[in-house]
């Protein structure tokens, strides 16, 4: 019986939703069992009335135009555009004077990038001494032949201080592999 109410205020409310209301005020679903006897009656003029919210925004916004006709409205929309347009340029331009504006996060902003293998008997803890000792942050890896790519230090580092910095760390017992890459 349930079911069969379900059914019946469904199928009531999709011809009413569908704009019959105003021809059939005096219609009426009428459920039967397998036998015809009549289980259940809905009449359509009990049905309330659900209108989808983008048709409701569709009918507001036509009476919003009618009222203020095509070109005001054009008028708006563009003013409301050019708004946007002009805000966006405003944070644009104060981002940049800030300097806060946007790199790759894997793009290092300084110090020196080498390649390294570690030892396969070195420990996690052997290794995180080696990068604090260093001033040094994991960036990149494991690689093919297992190099990993360190960052050394925060500041753009000589050509021939690099080599000495390499030749240290070639010389670490945790260090299987080492190279500048830049």
């Amino acid at each position: 019986m349930r079911e069969a109410k379900k059914e019946a205020v469904g199928l009531a409310g999709d011809l009413v939703k569908h704009g019959f209301r105003k021809s059939t005020q005096t219609w009426k679903v009428v459920v039967t069992d397998e036998n015809g006897t009549q289980v259940l009656t809905v009449p359509l003029s009990e049905i309330p009335v659900r209108t989808r919210i983008w048709f409701d925004l569709r009918r507001r916004f036509a009476a919003f135009e009618s009222r203020l006709g095509a070109r005001t409205l054009a008028w708006l929309i563009a003013a409301a555009v050019m708004g946007i347009i002009v805000q966006a340029s405003i944070r644009r331009e104060v981002v940049t004077k800030e300097g806060r504006g946007y790199q790759t996060a894997s793009a290092p902003t300084g110090g020196a990038i080498v390649a390294v293998r570690f030892a396969p008997q070195a420990s996690a803890a052997e290794i995180t001494k080696l990068l604090d000792a260093y001033n040094a942050s994991l960036v990149g890896g494991p690689r093919p032949a297992g190099l990993y790519r360190l960052l050394i230090g925060e500041a753009a580092v000589p050509q021939e201080e690099l080599a000495k910095l390499v030749d240290r760390i070639a010389r670490e017992k945790v260090v299987e592999f080492v190279a500048a890459v830049q």
